[in-house]
């Protein structure tokens, strides 16, 4: 198979492509945070709010133990990420890392896309998923780990396979699995 060279963008040319992704993705999905809560499945993880470090990690051992849905890395992973990103008794320092993981994908999909498709049809694959109005879940903090995340690894892994980087991009796929490996189906 051919690999496909990606086109060259300058340092420049690359701040301007996030700084553009990340003005979509924020006013796209996290304009109002300020008047966000805990929505939806996020009241699972309501206890972390109060834990010590010694009660999240036993959760988070039991988590990694006992594969809730069949998910070893989801629940664990969503555990400690709350818990990390809510110390403060706020939520912003949380919304902040599902807008660092949903610009994270937008730069990846436009990276990938870089290999098929001229700059502005780039840019716009990744203001789409940046913008797609029809998965919403984005202010659910639970989905941080189960959507956001495990997008992540899925970008990650068809960026390096089409690389050239095989063996990197089943470990990365691999690691996608364990996320959410009951839901695909």
């Amino acid at each position: 198979m051919k690999q496909m060279n990606s086109r060259r963008l300058s340092l420049n040319d690359w701040g301007l492509c996030v700084l553009f992704l990340g003005f979509a993705v924020f006013s796209g999905n996290f304009l109002l945070a300020r008047l966000f809560g805990i929505y939806d499945d996020d009241f699972t993880y309501l206890p972390a709010f109060s834990w010590s470090w010694n009660e999240m990690l036993a959760q988070v051992q039991t988590d990694f133990l006992n594969w809730p849905q069949g998910r070893p890395l989801a629940y664990g992973l969503g555990h400690l990420l709350f818990f990390l990103t809510v110390q403060g008794s706020s939520l912003g320092l949380a919304y902040l890392t599902s807008f660092v993981l949903v610009l994270l994908n937008s730069v990846l999909l436009m990276r990938l896309s870089l290999q098929f498709l001229p700059l502005p049809g780039a840019m716009l694959a990744g203001s789409v998923l940046a913008l797609y109005p029809a998965e919403t879940s984005r202010v659910i903090l639970m989905m941080r780990v189960f959507n956001q995340l495990n997008l992540t690894f899925l970008l990650a892994a068809l960026l390096l396979y089409m690389n050239g980087r095989r063996w990197q991009s089943y470990l990365a796929a691999a690691v996608m699995f364990y996320f959410i490996v009951s839901n695909l189906f």
